[in-house]
């Protein structure tokens, strides 16, 4: 039989991302939650509690801890802010500024590896501003008001 223990997965994605927490005592899952700062956690990420094999409601966290009880951390993606094809333009700029710099350089003739760096990062910040004009970056959203930052 496994040892009662509370398993809290931060990452689905990433097994040994998981804290354990043996349990001594007899308790409820409500009662290690109470102990150990679980209902900050389950408010502040959503989180499922998986114990025997089902997913629990937080109505049926009175239940023993007999068996090990999981907590998983769902990963919740959504709207970061940033707009992928801004993304891919940047990354696009990076790896052609060399190419553009030592053309440029191969033009100027002159100078040494210090004007090659000029021109590079010339061309780098040139095309980064270009870029955020194109694809401005995301303002407050609608909802929010000027004390919420």
């Amino acid at each position: 039989m496994n040892k009662p223990e509370v398993l809290w997965l931060n990452n689905p994605f990433d097994l040994s991302d998981v804290t354990r927490y043996p349990v001594n005592d007899s308790m409820t899952i409500q009662q290690w939650l109470d102990g150990h700062g679980g209902e900050f956690r389950l408010n502040r990420m959503p989180t499922v509690c998986v114990y025997d094999g089902k997913e629990l409601m937080r109505a049926e966290y009175n239940l023993l801890i007999e068996k090990p009880v999981c907590f998983v951390t769902l990963p919740t993606g959504g709207d970061s802010g940033t707009n992928p094809i801004a993304a891919i333009a940047m990354i696009a700029l990076t790896v052609y500024t060399g190419g553009l710099a030592a053309a440029g350089y191969g033009a100027l003739a002159a100078g040494g590896s210090f004007t090659a760096g000029m021109i590079s990062a010339g061309i780098a910040i040139g095309g980064a501003v270009l870029i955020n004009m194109v694809f401005p970056p995301p303002g407050l959203p609608s909802t929010a008001s000027s004390s919420q930052g």
